[in-house]
């Protein structure tokens, strides 16, 4: 049964040297990357789950890939977030990022004296997308390469999270736009950070 949408997130941190994270990152299954946080420069990756049953698989996961990647001194943690605090705590880790050459994402406490053409600027709440995770900031790129060649006709956005996707193909020229998530936190937070740019 899904705990989504009760008080508490549910994780598995692992502490480790950067170069072993980032070898970690390489490897993982794209699909629990998307569910991930990242911090090389921290030394340690978290996998967060909906449910609690879920854990001591995540942690197999992690512990196999320890295995596997010879790492040593690596330190793996299970965690219980309340939703109310990281609702907040994430503000500490989201700091304006250079994405491309066209592209800048900051949140709204932020100040940025940047001249690059796309600043978008993003609160993602306890949704997916600050423009921070490798995936993220590829399919950025992608959209900044491709709209500076020609302008696509449409956008699909699925799993949209933040919205971040959908914001930075609309400012970048894009006018046909369809985004969608089956999380309502996430849906929230998309709508609330399209009315605040002013897109789509």
């Amino acid at each position: 049964m899904s705990d989504w949408g009760q008080d508490l997130i549910y994780a598995i941190r692992l502490e480790a040297p950067e170069a072993s994270i980032l070898q970690l990152c390489e490897l993982i299954d794209p699909e629990l990357n998307q569910s991930s946080y990242t911090s090389p420069e921290s030394s340690y990756f978290i996998l967060y789950s909906q449910d609690k049953v879920d854990l001591p698989a995540l942690k197999a996961t992690l512990a196999n890939f320890i295995e596997i990647l010879e790492i040593k001194n690596a330190v793996l943690e299970e965690l219980e977030i309340q939703r109310e605090d990281w609702a907040e705590s994430w503000k500490k880790f989201f700091h304006s990022l250079q994405i491309s050459e066209r592209i800048l994402i900051k949140p709204s406490w932020e100040e940025s004296d940047s001249t690059a053409e796309c600043i978008i600027e993003i609160d993602p709440g306890m949704s997916f997308g600050t423009g921070q995770h490798g995936t993220t900031s590829a399919c950025l790129q992608f959209i900044d390469a491709i709209t500076a060649v020609s302008i696509p006709k449409s956008f699909l956005d699925m799993g949209c999270g933040s919205g971040i996707l959908s914001i930075a193909a609309s400012k970048l020229g894009i006018a046909e736009i369809s985004s969608f998530d089956f999380d309502p936190l996430a849906v929230e937070a998309a709508e609330k950070n399209t009315v605040i740019i002013n897109v789509m």
